[in-house]
């Protein structure tokens, strides 16, 4: 059982009498521990394997390893332990014990739908503008308080000038939970939610469960939010038989409330723990490792760890700089069918550090004749804010469309309900009109209200079809521009203000980059968008190269990827510069891309983006100075692209030029500027370089900002 191991592992396997944290880097076989540790401790019978528990994020990992272990126990695998993932095990607890906080155990589980329709049902009955509080908005917040363990209760609580404290959202939050109530009803969140609440109330019940898991081991510790910690620590009180498994260089999902500091102050949490590390990589070459670890050692919030491998040297990483994203990705396209003699397009991913990035890459591959799939999302052109602007374009083009009318008609929200919905199909069905034409003719016979809801939305669409007659230039661009802010649709994303709303905004503002400088007509764009969707549609997906954001590439590994972007604002991404806390995690983004290649590694990047309709020019990412420069072999452009793909001729560059080195001119007691929080003052400075770190206090509040990247002037 235990002679595939290495020495770390096998260390790791037989230790018991103590907590034990397993550092396992990346590609150095954390799930073969965790499976031969399971296996380990049924097979020398030190408990029964329904004492076990093994806690991991999803469902595909937690089969996964069932399999494993059945594989290696064999015959002998007569009962398994409980494997599962934190939401199923928490399901488990409540069906059981939900009654010990007085609630029924029969309880059912809301799903997203059901979500939105109880806050949409409490915002009209408080009479509360969707522009300032979006269902998206009032769900991501109600979750944060969950899986930070704060109850309605105690967040009704909190002083008024608290930073997380919204007095609308108080009264929100708690009729909300008491509407679950109601319906004998709990979402995602409450199953860890009310977990942790039972664990810390009833000691009898916690006792129940300390007795049945003798043996918890949890996988991904890194990513574990504050309620999974506490229920993790809950758990292992009374045993200390807690081993888990994680990488604090692979924390990259803070916006989803995974806090870094658990898997860093675990030795804190459990006096006693033992640290181990696996370091030997059994996916990488060696330059890949040396150029990964070279980046990841400047983060301070780590600890020392270095990956090493017996795989071959392999080839230098390549990096490539482009005029813009559309020769970015006729490279690529031109790389991957050179590529494809020796290798299948399965083995090849692209990476990104954004979902708008994908839109040119997919029509260049496309246009290439190149299979591609998208992991994780929806080609550009099906992602739901996309076809909502389009429905908009398709209104304004052809009022006849009573299908895009809908679409628009409900993104944002004007309070006409299917019900009214329906009576217009049928009416416009029953008098062969549509449904603008209703409207227009007055002839909707509908309440007062939805009536007029319906006319402030025809006359938009009228008054943004006028605008685009009076276009000449960059007509499409501007008439998105309008469009986006005259319909409120942009508003009601920054107002939502998550990760996702504004990723959203993102993609919709890379509509208006698609037509620029070709001042297309609209009738011919749509078309043009028809017919790409179309190919989208029938490309093969059994051996297609793999497009995907950077997020979703952990945990996968491939023969040969590309990261694409490597640019200032991209990688690391404007809205994480300033912070130092966000530029670490942007760095271990990129630690993450750069280790899921086992053989060869592509850099790209451009110095004119289009954004938003606007040409940015583009600095090189500063991660690209931090890989060691011996590792990168930089490739010029003889030539000027023509568009064939193999038109390129290339010479490398002996070495890659370092950005200059970054000083300032700031002091204590300095009054500054800043464009979002207005007007501060520096009360310490720490840092040298690029690394100067001011702390600036804008009205009593205190940021971290680092210069180098920090948008604060004199004044």
């Amino acid at each position: 059982m235990l002679k595939n191991l290495n020495p770390q592992q096998l260390a790791a396997v037989k230790h018991f009498g103590s907590p034990l944290l397993i550092v396992a880097g990346a590609g150095s076989g954390k799930t073969k521990f965790l499976t031969h540790k399971i296996a380990y401790i049924i097979d020398q019978k030190l408990t029964a394997p329904q004492h076990i528990l093994a806690i991991t994020f999803t469902n595909k990992a937690a089969s996964e390893m069932k399999n494993r272990v059945q594989e290696l126990l064999g015959e002998q695998c007569t009962e398994f332990p409980f494997i599962s993932t934190f939401h199923s095990f928490c399901a488990y607890v409540l069906r059981k014990d939900f009654q010990s906080l007085n609630r029924p155990n029969n309880f059912i589980i809301y799903d997203s739908y059901e979500q939105q329709k109880l806050i949409k049902n409490i915002l009209k009955n408080m009479d509360i503008s969707k522009t300032s509080y979006t269902y998206n908005f009032v769900l991501a917040k109600i979750s944060e308080f969950k899986n930070k363990l704060i109850s309605y209760q105690d967040y009704a609580t909190l002083p008024s000038n608290h930073i997380l404290y919204d007095q609308v959202l108080a009264q929100i939050y708690e009729k909300y939970q008491q509407g679950l109530i109601s319906n004998n009803a709990i979402d995602f969140d409450d199953m860890l939610f009310y977990t942790v609440v039972l664990f810390q109330r009833n000691p009898l019940v916690l006792a129940k469960y300390q007795t049945q898991f003798k043996y918890l081991l949890i996988d991904e510790y890194q990513d574990t939010n504050h309620a999974q910690y506490n229920l993790a620590k809950l758990l292992a009180s009374q045993h200390q038989n807690i081993y888990v498994v994680g990488d604090f260089d692979q924390n990259i999902y803070s916006w989803r409330g995974a806090n870094v500091q658990n898997i860093l102050n675990f030795e804190k949490d459990y006096a006693q723990a033992k640290v181990l590390y696996l370091e030997q990589n059994y996916r990488s070459t060696k330059t890949i490792l040396k150029a990964a670890n070279g980046l990841i050692k400047h983060n301070q919030q780590r600890k020392e760890k270095k990956l090493w491998t017996e795989n071959a040297e392999g080839e230098p990483l390549v990096f490539y700089k482009t005029k813009d994203e559309k020769q970015e990705a006729e490279y690529i396209a031109q790389k991957i069918l050179s590529l494809k003699e020796k290798s299948e397009y399965q083995d090849i991913a692209v990476l990104y550090r954004t979902n708008a990035q994908s839109r040119v890459l997919e029509e260049i591959l496309a246009s290439q004749k190149i299979p591609y799939k998208l992991v994780g999302g929806f080609s550009f052109y099906s992602r739901s804010e996309v076809k909502d602007i389009m429905a908009y374009l398709r209104l304004i083009y052809n009022q006849a469309d009573n299908q895009a009318f809908i679409r628009a008609l409900s993104k944002p929200s004007r309070g006409v309900g299917q019900t009214s919905i329906t009576k217009l199909l049928n009416q416009s069905q029953a008098t062969n009109l549509s449904i603008y034409e209703l409207i227009k003719q007055n002839k909707t016979n509908l309440a007062t209200k939805q009536t007029q809801s319906l006319k402030s939305f025809a006359t938009l669409i009228f008054e943004l079809e006028q605008y685009y007659q009076t276009l000449t230039e960059d007509k499409i661009g501007k008439l998105v521009k309008s469009l986006l802010k005259k319909s409120g649709y942009q508003q009601m994303l920054e107002i939502e203000n998550t990760p996702i709303s504004l990723d959203r905004l993102e993609n919709i503002k890379e509509i208006i980059s698609i037509t620029k400088n070709e001042n297309l007509e609209l009738g011919d764009f749509l078309n043009n968008i028809a017919l790409i969707s179309d190919i989208d549609n029938t490309v093969n997906l059994d051996n297609a190269v793999t497009l995907m954001t950077m997020h979703n590439a952990k945990g996968l590994e491939y023969k040969i990827v590309f990261i694409a972007g490597m640019e200032e604002g991209l990688l690391p991404h404007y809205r994480s510069k300033n912070i130092p806390e966000a530029l670490e995690e942007e760095r271990r983004l990129c630690y993450v891309s750069l280790t899921r290649a086992k053989e060869q590694l592509f850099l790209t990047a451009v110095d004119d983006r289009l954004i938003f309709g606007e040409l940015w020019k583009r600095p090189t990412s500063c991660f690209l100075d931090e890989i060691p420069q011996d590792t990168l072999l930089i490739m010029e452009e003889e030539k000027s692209y023509s568009g064939h793909p193999h038109s390129i001729v290339y010479k490398s560059k002996e070495k890659f030029k370092n950005n200059q080195a970054f000083d300032h001119d700031f002091n204590v007691g300095d009054k500054v500027k800043h464009k979002i929080w207005g007007e501060g003052i520096i009360h310490n400075l720490e840092g040298i370089a690029e690394k100067s770190i001011a702390h600036i206090r804008f009205n009593g509040e205190s940021k971290k900002l680092m210069l180098k990247y920090a948008a604060v002037t004199k004044v």
